[in-house]
């Protein structure tokens, strides 16, 4: 049934100011997108004209942090971005250097992340997700099928070198995120790299079902760009928390993620909104317990994703989460590199 226009924007209003008073403007934003669900999104616009491939590479949330570890951040070879390295950590540490907590909302119960030795990544053959019941379908007659607009080329993931320090998130049941800012234009051809290894999978995850979305390896960058380009319920919400909170929402989010049930190089839009689109690197093929190497073109897939160049790079985003599937997920992330 279709909410009367006023009564939606009203009801955004209210959870974003919430959002904004508990967990900044990130947390505004995902708390108006569920306030606005029942506004049909629109058809998101496709690329007019075929992307470029993405070149044939190697393919492959969180409690109140501790004190924050003072590390060097790690310096790409030429011209890149300093991404704070998780290996030069202390052990234990939760957030090094500049990656904040990402949360999800106030009622979500966060994921646990810190830096560990990656001793502690054995083989986990014993731990399996824990029966919780039922699979949790509430709203699930309300979704739509996300719909595939393009592919890219992704190369099965490597198997890499453990490394000795990571960042580790367990999601019992629960989502949140760590975030570091970039904050300049991305270059034609810069490569993001990361490593990454899955020691527990959550149940029946699928980044195109907004009941089931969930995932073990999520890495999420955000773009600012031309905001007219926006469709008007996404700009809507942008300038609620542009109003409230005094920042906007990002103009475009692209997602690389481990989706067990699709294709690789699948670009999905998330069921909510489209300004947010995956492009899924792993999959049931992908091994799991095994360290992993991704390395992608952004300015590439961006292309692919939505029809056009990136400009301004905001911020990247890791996520392990297991909450819409009531479940639990294991996640572990190396240093990132992006040049």
């Amino acid at each position: 049934m279709r909410v009367p226009a006023a009564q939606v924007v009203a009801r955004a209003a209210a959870a974003v100011a919430v959002g904004a008073q508990r967990a900044g403007w990130q947390f505004a934003l995902l708390a108006a997108l569920g306030a606005c669900a029942s506004v049909p999104a629109p058809a998101p616009s496709l690329p007019s004209a075929p992307a470029p491939s993405a070149p044939r590479l190697p393919s492959a949330s969180l409690a109140a942090p501790a004190a924050s570890t003072s590390v060097a951040p790690l310096a790409s070879p030429s011209r890149g971005v300093a991404l704070t390295p998780f290996s030069a950590a202390a052990e234990g540490a939760q957030l090094p250097g500049q990656w904040e907590p990402y949360l999800l909302g106030s009622s979500k119960k966060p994921t646990h992340w810190r830096v560990a030795r990656t001793q502690a990544a054995h083989a986990l053959e014993d731990l399996v997700s824990a029966p919780r019941g039922p699979l949790q379908t509430v709203g699930a007659a309300h979704a739509e099928p996300a719909l595939l607009i393009a592919r890219v080329e992704v190369a099965p993931a490597q198997a890499v070198a453990q490394p000795p320090l990571a960042l580790v998130g367990d999601a019992d049941r629960s989502a949140s995120g760590v975030a570091h800012p970039i904050g300049r234009h991305l270059r034609a051809g810069e490569r993001l790299r990361w490593s990454w290894r899955i020691d527990l999978a959550p149940r029946d995850p699928d980044p195109g079902d907004r009941t089931r979305e969930d995932s073990a390896m999520r890495v999420a960058l955000s773009f600012h760009g031309d905001r007219s380009k926006m469709p008007a319920r996404d700009l809507m919400l942008s300038e609620l928390a542009q109003v409230i909170t005094g920042k906007e929402i990002p103009y475009a989010t692209l997602v690389y993620v481990w989706a067990p049930e699709r294709e690789l190089g699948e670009i999905v839009i998330d069921p909510r909104t489209s300004r947010v689109r995956s492009i899924v690197v792993a999959n049931q093929a992908t091994p799991l317990r095994t360290w992993l190497r991704s390395e992608r073109d952004v300015a590439a897939d961006f292309a692919a994703a939505f029809g056009e160049a990136p400009a301004h790079l905001h911020g990247i985003a890791l996520f392990v989460d297991a909450d819409h599937t009531d479940s639990r997920a294991i996640g572990w992330y190396g240093d990132l590199e992006l040049d």
